[in-house]
C-alpha cells in the first residue's frame, strides 16, 4: 500500500470520525476513476474500428457499447480480451484494469505471464486461448 493509502486507512479507522467527516477532509484526493475517459484515450491508440474490436474480442455489440458508456463493468478477462483485440500495449492494458479496479497483470502469476506474453507479442485471441490451454490454464472465454 502507498503512504497515502496507509494514511487514509488510519483516518478511516478513527472511532470519533464519521465517514462524512472523512470525506469532507480527504474526498478531493481520492481517485474518482472514469473508465469512459480511459476508452476515449485507448481508441486514439488503436487502428481498429469498434466493429472490428467487437468481432476480434468475441463479445456482443450491446455489451461492448454498455462497457464504453459506463453502464456495465466488465470482468477482468473481458477487459483483457478487449485489450488483445485492440492490440494495446501492456502499459495501456494495465491502465484499463486499473480503471475498473482490477488487479494488474503480473509476470509472477503463471496465467498473467502468458497473457503478458500474448499482449507483448500481439497474439490474437485464438492464439492466446491456445497458449492458455496448452498450459492447462483457464481460457479468457
Amino acid at each position: 500500500m502507498s503512504k497515502l493509502a496507509d494514511r487514509l486507512l488510519v483516518q478511516l479507522s478513527q472511532p470519533e470520525k464519521t465517514f462524512e467527516d472523512f470525506w469532507k477532509e480527504y474526498g478531493l484526493i481520492i481517485k474518482d476513476k472514469k473508465p469512459e475517459a480511459f476508452w476515449k484515450k485507448a481508441f486514439e491508440k488503436t487502428t481498429f474500428s469498434k466493429n472490428a474490436i467487437i468481432s476480434r474480442a468475441d463479445i456482443s455489440y450491446t455489451y461492448f457499447y454498455d462497457i464504453l458508456k459506463g453502464k456495465k463493468n466488465p470482468s477482468r478477462d473481458v477487459l483483457i480480451k478487449i485489450c488483445i483485440a485492440m492490440e494495446l500495449p501492456v502499459k495501456t492494458c494495465q491502465k484499463a484494469l486499473d480503471a475498473y479496479d482490477w488487479a494488474p497483470l503480473t509476470a509472477t502469476v503463471r496465467r498473467d505471464a502468458i497473457l503478458l506474453f500474448a499482449i507483448t507479442h500481439q497474439l490474437n485471441l485464438n492464439d492466446t486461448q491456445e497458449l492458455l490451454e496448452e498450459h492447462n490454464l483457464k481460457a479468457l472465454w
